[in-house]
């Protein structure tokens, strides 16, 4: 009996559609029939036909590209076996051919061998590196050893593959020096734990280890004039961190003996906000694919990543906002202000940002500013959100997580109070909140006041 009328119960195929499954059936001995209740597949090692009801013939398979050094899974399609089996053809034709290339290269052009470049790891410049990464992929898809670049284009990927190498070398010095400093630290030899702090500082690495090791160890030692200089260097070194600038400025005012007059808030600010950022930020996480628990073969959250999905950058700008709101209140308070770091932190709370530590900032900064009933209100608030939002969450990530077959992983990391997150740590489907306690242990204290 013929392969394609063991398939069929019923003959709903055309001419061309038998010729088509003879036809590899007879040249191939990999396929088997796979019966799915809804349609006819022949499958074997990944390489799937598909014949359907109107008997026309769709063939795919599995493949993979490397990102990062991991092996990405993709699903590929093709409309007929005649277009598959082409695809087959001209892979085992240039496979073996170091020069293989889609096209020759014209003028302004070079032919980049796939080899030579790994643009997600040796790149500087970030933007050239996912345009490499892409033609490079497409041509290791079709079977080619080479792509092609522009001339300008290779000139600078070698440079920035050069540049990437050096700074990669100047940090793997940087971190074994301060790896030895630590060590002679904990021998109690600071003399020489300063040395090669200081080789560091003259290596010029932006990392911030030596620096602040320095001014710790140069305190100690009551080396006022080398402190400064450290602190100084820092803040031109990190001029666009305000974090680190703020550490190493806190220290300069010490030894200058500047005193910061604290500003306190004398009341609870409230803002009216018509749609909160946070809700906004969820409406667009349901323009993207929902978590499947990376299930799927085809990785789809790898690939809206790689694709620079509009809804994605709209979910980052938010971020991005919420950051920003965030620096601004921390650097109010870092230098004083906090009336000022209040108006930042209500204003975070307003747009009901997910994370707790505006919260808990404007808790301490009442406390401190003797406002009993703020402090209460805030509170009280911070304990409601969080836990209607812990409680949300677990029923949202519990019922995908009974969709998608993860059910016992979704229970073992809620009862464990571990988070679960996606896209790479973008969305946070589940938060324990254990600051909850914290914060309640607080508000039963005023309370009993």
């Amino acid at each position: 009996m013929k392969l394609f009328d063991k398939i069929f119960k019923r003959k709903i195929y055309n001419e061309n559609s038998e010729k088509q499954i003879n036809n590899i059936s007879e040249k191939k001995n990999y396929l088997e029939i796979v019966d799915d209740g809804t349609e006819n597949v022949l499958e074997k090692d990944g390489i799937k036909i598909k014949i359907k009801e109107d008997g026309s013939v769709k063939v795919s398979f599995d493949k993979s590209l490397t990102v990062q050094g991991k092996e990405i899974p993709l699903n590929i399609s093709f409309k007929s076996i005649e277009e598959f089996s082409n695809y087959l053809a001209n892979i085992n034709k240039i496979k073996d051919d170091p020069n293989s290339c889609h096209r020759e290269p014209r003028e302004n052009e070079i032919k980049v061998s796939c080899e030579e470049f790994d643009p997600l790891k040796s790149f500087v410049d970030r933007e050239l590196g996912w345009k490499i990464f892409k033609l490079k992929n497409k041509a290791i898809f079709n079977g080619y050893n080479n792509f092609i670049l522009s001339k300008s284009e290779y000139l600078q990927a070698k440079q920035s593959a050069e540049d990437y190498k050096r700074k990669t070398e100047l940090l793997n010095t940087t971190a074994s020096l301060n790896l030895q400093g630590i060590e002679f630290e904990k021998q109690g030899n600071i003399k020489e734990a300063i040395k090669l702090y200081e080789k560091n500082v003259t290596l010029g690495y932006p990392a911030t280890h030596s620096y602040k090791r320095l001014a710790i160890l140069y305190r100690k030692n009551d080396d006022k004039e080398n402190e400064l200089r450290i602190c100084n260097l820092a803040i031109e070194k990190f001029s666009k961190n305000e974090e680190v600038k703020s550490f190493f400025q806190k220290r300069i005012d010490k030894i200058n003996n500047v005193k910061k007059q604290l500003i306190l808030p004398t009341e609870l600010s409230y803002y009216d906000v018509k749609v909160p950022l946070y809700r906004q930020f969820l409406a667009y996480r349901t323009l993207i694919p929902e978590f499947d628990f990376y299930t799927k073969n085809d990785y789809s959250s790898i690939s809206i990543i790689l694709k620079d999905n509009k809804h994605i950058t709209k979910i980052q700008n938010f971020i991005a906002e919420f950051t920003r709101l965030y620096q601004q209140a921390k650097n109010y308070e870092e230098e004083g202000n906090l009336k000022k770091a209040c108006v930042f932190y209500e204003r975070l709370l307003s747009e009901e940002y997910f994370m707790t530590t505006p919260y808990d900032r404007l808790i301490k900064i009442y406390s401190k500013s003797k406002l009993k009933s703020a402090e209460k209100e805030v509170l009280e608030y911070a304990i409601k959100f969080f836990t209607d939002k812990r409680k949300n969450d677990a029923t949202y990530i519990s019922e995908l997580g009974k969709k998608y077959g993860k059910s016992e992983f979704v229970k073992e990391r809620i009862q464990n109070n571990e988070k679960i997150t996606y896209y790479f740590g973008i969305f946070e489907f589940y938060n324990p909140y254990k600051i909850i306690d914290k914060w309640q242990e607080r508000l039963t204290k005023l309370n009993t006041q």
